[in-house]
């Protein structure tokens, strides 16, 4: 996995870092800074259902990704394509990587 860099999310600091679901498709995964532990997935996975370009990435930005796909938008390391994606009842964000 590349590290993207790292960001502060309710005071504590994830690293982000590019990775790949089973299918081939980005996923973005953020670990703690400090012990290297799981936080969760920025990224959600479109299973096929949409073809993103070279660089985008289907951004989880609802639920309990909220805060953390809030900071990841603040951080710089991300650009909003404004192209949204349905994902069950609500919308996956398409970013592009800066």
């Amino acid at each position: 996995m590349k590290s993207l860099g790292r960001i502060y999310v309710e005071n504590e600091q994830v690293e982000l870092l590019l990775a790949q679901y089973a299918d081939g498709s980005p996923a973005i995964v953020a670990m703690v800074a400090e012990t290297g532990e799981p936080y969760g997935k920025l990224s959600v996975n479109l299973a096929g259902r949409t073809v993103l370009k070279p660089g985008e990435i289907a951004i989880k930005t609802y639920a309990e990704n909220q805060s953390l796909a809030a900071a990841a938008r603040r951080s710089g390391l991300f650009v909003d394509t404004r192209k949204r994606v349905p994902v069950n009842f609500v919308e996956a964000e398409i970013w592009r990587l800066r």
